[in-house]
């Protein structure tokens, strides 16, 4: 947990120049008093550690009378972290001193974490202050329980699971219900979260429960495609026995769980995936309950109009997450293998040219490791970039040119950001955007840094990050993405750039031959062995492609000796690109590129 010395500190300094050093606002439950954050050109309220509802299966909170303070940070929930606790249901509110009722955009920050870790403190209150709520919105970052009190399971009515989505359920409700007294419009709300946070974002999404309670999404890192494959029941009963308990059926297992110390029940976690380098599975994660989510995930986004969107995506996903793995000249073709199910004809084509494709890449841009850059994509790509894109297309499919998405590649990389504790890092890695948009605790930013972090956080009206203007407001416009070319992305950097293809098409081909269309996995579904998986027709069969076998690559993918996505003009962004370049014209082209 961030130190609360440097909120307090941060406190400590605002107060000394802040016109209202303890506003207090009424909410539903009563008056919340809180502090002054920043007063760098706007001043800027918080309100930390409000309470938004009890558990177990969350209730609305009960009234109180008098002032609570709400200028402390609230303990995180329960995840093996000094300082957590079972007593976490809180939110904290950033919003501009003096806002008129319901007038500014609110910004609802999920955090991420695998399900199983993360809270409302994340990020540094001086930086959301001022780059996020001083420019105009209402900020809420809410918490909930996460890890085996959020998501453990008897797969029956004793133990439903899902108690991390009815509490995040229940915050955007208290949102909804009192964000104007904050200054925040209710019909207004921006659903924002990376890695496990954009998973539940956009499995709220989907739930008729909860659909309507935020109007927009800014994903990124992650949305809702496999979070449903983690073998939660089998984690909780194993936690369980861990800790000693014994058990008949299910209510004799909540029975234990309930005696058990809370602190055996921090939430742990693991990847699974790496002998497949299948999705990575952390333990914990929603499951369906015929409640929450009443029937398959298919089903649900098909019923499901899309919201206007932002789907990002850091340049190099699975650098952060192949620490863990022993990288050799064998792991990308490992990787590939998974990415070309067996029951693919004229496999070995398709493994060529997905594995040439990634080592041209890292010649490129790391010719000094070679093995450890074309893995870390291909893992990114499979596990993170080819699920949203899955996501992005299967609504296009569905909803046609009724929906509005940008998407972005976040390429920008300072390798101070993370010191030395992640040597085998050289690019930027899964949700390092985030560090960008709230802050990262002990780093100032500077220079090209702060150019990122002014372009990363401007609210612009309507989700148009363009402006409201007929002439964009950005020095390069940021072109939405279309049915006819879904891999239109803008690259944040310092100097940003349109860039018509994503990823040179790999993601796509990736779930083309997988037959992935964005949707949930079917229950029971989880892949031991990928081939066996893709032969039971596990994943939605038909979603993305009708045909149960795949002949030589066509011109959309290329012949076996092709890699890397053509890069059309400047001015041809209307059609997504289908044409390839041959190995020899990859090198350059891609050197043009970066």
């Amino acid at each position: 947990m961030r130190s609360l010395l440097c909120i307090a500190a941060t406190v400590g300094l605002a107060l000394s120049a802040c016109s209202t050093a303890a506003p207090q606002v009424t909410v539903a439950n009563g008056i919340v008093e809180g502090f002054c954050v920043n007063d760098d050109v706007v001043q800027v309220n918080g309100f930390f550690g409000i309470p938004f509802a009890e558990p177990p299966k969350p209730v609305p909170k009960t009234n109180w009378t008098g002032v609570k303070a709400t200028k402390t940070m609230p303990a995180m929930c329960t995840q093996a972290t000094p300082g957590d606790s079972e007593d976490c249901l809180y939110l904290n509110v950033y919003a501009p001193d003096g806002a008129a009722s319901g007038s500014l955009p609110v910004f609802v920050i999920v955090h991420g974490g695998a399900f199983a870790f993360g809270s409302a403190n994340d990020g540094t209150p001086a930086h959301i202050a001022k780059y996020l709520a001083a420019k105009g919105l209402v900020i809420v970052m809410i918490q909930y329980r996460v890890g085996p009190l959020g998501f453990c399971t008897t797969k029956d009515s004793v133990m439903p699971g899902n108690y991390g989505m009815w509490d995040a359920k229940m915050a955007f409700e208290w949102v909804r219900d009192n964000i104007a007294a904050f200054g925040g419009n209710p019909n207004d709300v921006t659903a924002y979260g990376g890695s496990s946070g954009a998973a539940l974002i956009d499995a709220m999404h989907l739930s008729p429960l909860a659909t309507n309670l935020f109007h927009k999404m800014a994903l990124f890192s992650g949305a809702a495609t496999d979070i449903w494959d983690a073998p939660t029941k089998q984690k909780c009963e194993e936690r369980a026995a861990s800790l000693g308990l014994t058990w008949t059926d299910s209510a004799s297992f909540k029975a234990a769980m309930l005696s058990a110390p809370a602190s055996g029940l921090g939430s742990g976690w693991l990847f699974h995936g790496e002998s497949t380098f299948d999705t990575i599975y952390a333990d914990w994660s929603p499951v369906y309950d015929g409640d929450f989510f009443p029937t398959t995930g298919a089903a649900m986004r098909a019923a499901t109009q899309p919201k206007p969107s932002i789907y990002g995506i850091s340049f190099l996903e699975g650098a952060g997450t192949s620490g863990a793995l022993n990288i050799t000249s064998e792991t990308v073709e490992k990787i590939v293998n998974y990415m070309v199910p067996a029951t693919v004809g004229n496999r070995s084509l398709f493994q060529s040219y997905l594995i040439e494709s990634y080592r041209n890449q890292a010649l490129v841009l790391e010719p000094t490791a070679i093995d450890k850059h074309a893995a870390q994509a291909a893992l990114g790509e499979r596990n993170r970039a080819a699920g949203m894109d899955a996501v992005l297309r299967r609504n296009f499919e569905l909803f046609g040119t009724n929906q509005t998405y940008y998407r972005y590649v976040f390429k920008h990389f300072n390798p101070a950001t993370i010191g030395t504790r992640y040597p085998f890092i050289s690019f930027a890695s899964h949700a390092f955007d985030q560090y960008y948009s709230i802050g990262k605790p002990g780093f100032t930013f500077t220079g090209d840094d702060l150019t990122v972090v002014n372009l990363y956080t401007t609210p612009r009206p309507g989700h148009n990050p363009n402006g409201a203007g007929p002439v964009s407001s950005l020095a390069v416009p940021w072109v939405a993405s279309t049915p006819a070319n879904p891999s239109l992305n803008y690259v944040i950097e310092s100097t940003p750039s349109m860039d018509p293809q994503f990823f040179f098409g790999r993601p796509h081909l990736n779930n083309v031959l997988n037959k992935i269309g964005g949707t949930f996995r079917p229950e029971g579904c989880h892949p031991t062995n990928f081939h066996e998986y893709n032969a039971t027709r596990c994943c939605c069969k038909g979603d993305l492609c009708n045909n149960d076998s795949f002949g030589e690559p066509t011109d959309a993918y290329g012949k076996p000796a092709d890699s890397f996505g053509k890069k059309p003009a400047a001015s041809s962004l209307a059609a997504e690109p289908t044409a390839l370049l041959s190995f020899a014209a990859a090198a350059a082209m891609i050197a043009a590129r970066v």
